[in-house]
Formats: C-alpha cells, sequence, structure tokens
C-alpha cells in the first residue's frame, strides 16, 4: 500500500506541525484570536487574501 499511515511515506507528527503555525501567530503579536487565524497566516503567506462571502451560516443548533 503505497502512502498513508500503512505505506512507506514519512508522516509528520501533529503536534510539531500544529506548534510552528501557532508559535508564528504568537510572535507577530497575535494573541487574542482563534486558531481561525490559521487560514488568514496561510493566506498571507501563500500571497492571497481572504474576503467575506457575506452570506447566512446556520450554526447547526436547530434555532433559526
Amino acid at each position: 500500500m503505497a502512502g498513508g499511515m500503512g505505506g512507506n511515506s514519512m508522516c509528520l507528527p501533529l503536534a510539531p506541525a500544529t506548534a510552528r503555525p501557532v508559535q508564528a501567530s504568537v510572535g507577530i503579536g497575535r494573541v487574542q484570536e482563534d486558531l481561525a487565524i490559521r487560514f488568514d497566516l496561510q493566506a498571507e503567506n501563500s500571497a492571497l487574501a481572504l474576503k467575506p462571502e457575506n452570506v447566512t451560516v446556520n450554526d447547526g443548533l436547530g434555532g433559526d
């Protein structure tokens, strides 16, 4: 089986893969935001601009 957990590929451990970007956000002073900042930072690092879609999103709790 090629790739995946059972294959011959190397998997990056989850903790370091998560810690690096979180530490980067702390390093630039963005400490009052939640983990959604990752999307913003990844877009910035990829030279992309995130834009709001201005759509209503149901929270799924049934309170409509």
